[in-house]
């Protein structure tokens, strides 16, 4: 219903999905996976469509604290009933998104525990979210696209401190039309640190850099500017119950992840929880 004197309307979509997925254990240092899942998506209007989505990899593990990977898989991504039938933007017509994606990783676990992984994923029909000049959002389907880079991180837990620092860098490419994909960073580093007792109290600190980005709006590339987000936390917890106190935005940074939409500034939280299980000790 699209106002209160508009009629009702009404939407329906099934997905299913069903698959299998093992592993098989070669000797004390090798262990191989491997499954596949069947999906199909039926929509109320636009067709129908069943994807076969196979999965392999192997692991290598020469020592205790120390692991390598290599992995294959196919994947879909269904449509949400939002992207296909939403009042402002909906695209009935929308496909489900396919990746393939190829990952070489490595994990160790020391003093602190360190992880990389290196990918590359083709998709087909990639779901994409346009803005229209109306100021809403609409989806489309990209004909082919590709996302490249690699991830690494870092985290360290020390008594009542714990902290993980992780970087993703992605080089990403619309081939329909032989350019990068609009509004996604090539960087990006973000930090989440805690103190606190399980027991007793959490103060957390979280936060994102991310580097410029751009978007193509009538034929005109206009740059999103990089940018500094910091977030902090308390909560106190008495059993079952904890009161907390956030702030988002810490330092109050003027900042757009799209231009002309700036995001939020400084904002306030408070409020408590009520967890029906104690908290793990």
């Amino acid at each position: 219903q699209g106002s209160a004197t508009a009629p009702w309307e009404t939407y329906e979509h099934q997905t299913y999905s069903a698959g299998v997925e093992d592993d098989f254990r070669l000797s004390d240092k090798w262990q191989v996976t491997g499954g596949f899942s069947v999906d199909r998506l039926r929509k109320q209007t636009g067709g129908s469509k069943t994807s076969v989505n196979p999965i392999a990899g192997i692991r290598f593990t020469p020592a205790p604290d120390l692991s390598f990977h290599l992995a294959l898989s196919r994947k879909s991504r269904f449509p949400s009933m939002r992207s296909l039938y939403g009042t402002s933007g909906g695209n009935p017509a929308l496909k489900d998104e396919i990746g393939t994606t190829v990952e070489a990783g490595a994990d160790w676990r020391g003093p602190f525990e360190g992880s990389l992984a290196v990918f590359a994923t083709e998709v087909e029909d990639m779901i994409y979210s346009v803005r229209l000049p109306t100021g809403y959002r609409t989806y489309i389907n990209i004909g082919k696209a590709s996302v490249k880079g690699f991830e690494a991180g870092i985290a360290k837990s020390a008594g009542l401190i714990d902290a993980r620092l992780s970087y993703t860098f992605l080089d990403t490419r619309n081939k329909d039309e032989d350019r990068g994909l609009d509004l996604v960073p090539r960087s990006q580093l973000s930090l989440v640190a805690g103190l606190g007792r399980a027991d007793d109290y959490r103060f957390s600190l979280w936060g994102v850099a991310a580097s410029s980005s751009e978007v193509l709006i009538s034929g005109t590339k206009v740059i999103a500017p990089g940018y500094v987000v910091a977030n902090a936390s308390f909560e106190k917890y008495f059993g079952m119950f904890s009161v907390y106190v956030k702030v988002d935005n810490l330092l109050d940074k003027a900042y757009v992840t799209e231009p002309g939409y700036p995001m939020a500034s400084r904002r306030f939280e408070a409020g408590f929880r009520l967890r029906l299980e104690p908290r793990e000790q």
